[in-house]
């Protein structure tokens, strides 16, 4: 077993688009674009009696990744679709071991629902993530990368500029690695500060 904090990741995002004030037009739109940066901030180097961990289940990966992000979201009175799609680069570490790069996406039907100063967005949609096999000095790339899909449900709460949120998502389909991992169903918690 291994425990302790992983990598920490910073993104940002630019509205390109938002009409959301509009009164006079029905159809609210928002797009934003973005992008970010993970930190090698997790150990990545852990032994256990005196043998290295293999890199997959180490705290942190050990390099620098980059990210690039875009958010789509429409609605139509108190129903509305987002759509979320992200590509993530991989860097290399110090041991040369390179995680595969990685694609995510998700849509979400929600509802818009308010109360007092909150706002209440129930969910539900599916998720997909894509990887491409590991590189490293003994890697057998058939067994890392491949696809796997998600059933999500959850409910975000806004509160002037915070957002808080809880997620679940039951595996629906995976074809990841030979089958040698198997996703689990998925449970998350976040806190987002707009400004």
């Amino acid at each position: 077993q291994v425990q302790g904090l992983g990598d920490v990741q910073l993104m940002a995002n630019y509205v390109l688009f938002d009409n959301a004030d509009s009164v006079e037009i029905p159809v609210k739109h928002v797009l934003m674009l973005g992008g970010g940066v993970k930190l090698p901030t997790g150990q990545s180097n852990v032994k256990q009696n005196e043998v290295r961990l293999p890199q997959v289940i180490q705290l942190g990966s050990g390099s620098w990744d980059w990210s690039l992000n875009a958010i789509y979201t429409i609605r139509l009175k108190k129903l509305g679709l987002n759509l979320d799609a992200m590509y993530k680069i991989n860097g290399t570490n110090a041991q040369d071991y390179h995680f595969g790069n990685r694609f995510t996406g998700s849509d979400r039907l929600f509802y818009w629902a308010k109360w007092n100063r909150f706002t209440f967005l129930p969910q539900a949609g599916v998720f997909a993530d894509a990887a491409r096999p590991d590189k490293g000095n003994g890697i057998d790339p058939r067994e890392s990368g491949g696809f796997s899909l998600l059933a999500t449900a959850g409910l975000d709460v806004y509160y002037k500029q915070l957002v808080l949120s809880a997620t679940m998502q039951p595996a629906l389909y995976q074809n990841i690695g030979l089958d040698y991992t198997t996703v689990h169903n998925r449970f998350m918690v976040s806190a987002v500060c707009l400004f």
